[in-house]
């Protein structure tokens, strides 16, 4: 339960920025880091690993958007490397 009251929190504070009034990013931004952190949790992904392989796949373009998806990423890259 800690774990989700931190996150909670970070979420909060992201919504709630200035950047997050009329016409910012922030609450944009900050649903979609929950989006994310809900379909890593479900799918029992590592966070630090999904999301730096999504990015060194982004900036060496060798993957298409839909690949990089959770559920698919999961698949493509099980872990252990099988």
């Amino acid at each position: 339960k800690a774990r989700g009251r931190r996150g909670a929190k970070r979420f909060l504070a992201i919504a709630n920025s200035p950047v997050s009034k009329p016409g910012g990013e922030g609450g944009r931004n900050a649903s979609l880091m929950s989006l994310v952190a809900s379909a890593l949790r479900r799918l029992e992904l590592v966070g630090a690993m999904y999301l730096g392989s999504v990015i060194a796949h982004m900036l060496h373009r060798t993957a298409k958007t839909g690949e990089l998806l959770p559920d698919r990423w999961k698949a493509a890259y099980p872990p252990g490397g099988a």
